[in-house]
């Protein structure tokens, strides 16, 4: 069918007529191409998209990817981004922030539940932190179980969607029970600088907080991959374990490809430790090769293991990070 597209649209351009195509580049990212516009001619662009809202701290999170929002705009040209949003909660909105933009609030004076957002950027500047979009909202009840129904008009079926948003405990976000950790650190080229000390810092947190009881260890990978033990398997965690990891987490440099689909499998595929549920951190900025292999083969062990991924830097590719905490119960 993309075949055919595209040739429908090279055949309508050639022989002078108006057309537009819109293709998939990556999993979160799109190509409009548009020919035969006449000069001084404006075109509309209308793009519809249907994405999951998650909850982070009790605020529903926003994000609109710099790829579809073009910030770093050429200063010759002179263009102009505008973002307003309309809002429609469940809940009465009690705010509407953003960590990345100034913006401007109005809620709605006849309905608690409604508002609009006007996100502020001069022209031909990048945004604070040139970061994607991201708007987080605050509602009065954010772990509210809703339903919501549809009815088609054409063919009168009904649809009907359940929302269960538990608020966990404190008890359950900060278990102290023994485990298996991996932690899977992205060294490639990519990660030079600013990326690669934000993670041994984060690393340097991380090993002071993990259970006392547990089993860990640390695994390198860019276009190979090596781990802080010299081989795949995990040690217990004590004073003389935590001296060595904290030693080798301070020698990391980065340099090469980005390769996890081999360490992913090696430390799936093996024996955990016995009678240990086995949970595997994943800390990248993305550009991974074979994503879809990567989230197949997370997929085929989610029974045994758990994955978690965290993006690093403004470029982390989310739907990576996304992918495999989905297919890994993360």
């Amino acid at each position: 069918e993309k075949e055919e597209a595209k040739k429908d649209f090279d055949r309508a351009v050639s022989t002078g007529n108006k057309a537009a195509m819109t293709s998939q580049r990556t999993a979160n990212s799109f190509t409009c191409e548009i020919g035969n516009l006449d000069p001084n001619e404006s075109c509309l662009i209308q793009i519809t998209y249907v994405t999951e809202l998650p909850l982070e701290d009790g605020n529903v999170k926003f994000t609109l990817l710099r790829s579809l929002v073009p910030w770093d705009c050429d200063p010759q040209s002179q263009p102009s981004v505008d973002v307003n949003v309309d809002i429609s909660m469940s809940s009465p909105i009690v705010s509407a922030t953003s960590p990345t933009h100034k913006i401007e609030f109005q809620r709605n004076s006849a309905d608690e539940k409604r508002g609009t957002v006007k996100f502020c950027n001069e022209p031909h500047k990048k945004p604070p932190k040139g970061d994607d979009l991201i708007l987080l909202l605050e509602q009065k009840s954010p772990f509210a179980t809703r339903s919501k129904v549809e009815i088609d008009t054409k063919t009168g079926s009904q649809a009907i969607q359940l929302t269960f948003c538990r608020s966990p405990t404190a008890k359950e976000l900060v278990p102290n029970l023994p485990c298996e950790l991996f932690f899977l650190i992205d060294t490639s080229g990519s990660m030079t600088g600013a990326p690669l000390r934000h993670v041994k810092s984060t690393l340097q947190i991380f090993l002071r907080s993990l259970p006392k009881s547990c089993f860990f260890n640390l695994i390198e990978f860019n276009h190979e991959f090596s781990s802080m033990t010299g081989s795949m398997e995990s040690v217990k965690y004590s004073g003389e374990s935590l001296k060595r990891a904290t030693e080798w987490v301070n020698q990391l440099r980065a340099g090469g490809g980005t390769e996890l689909l081999k360490p992913m499998r090696v430390v799936l595929e093996q024996n955990s430790v016995e009678g240990l549920p086995r949970q595997v951190f994943v800390l990248t900025d993305g550009a991974v090769r074979s994503k879809e292999d990567c989230f197949q083969i997370v997929r085929e062990h989610a029974a045994t293991t758990r994955v978690f991924a965290f993006g690093i830097g403004a470029g982390a590719d989310r739907s990576l990070c996304s992918g495999l905490a989905r297919a890994g119960n993360g």
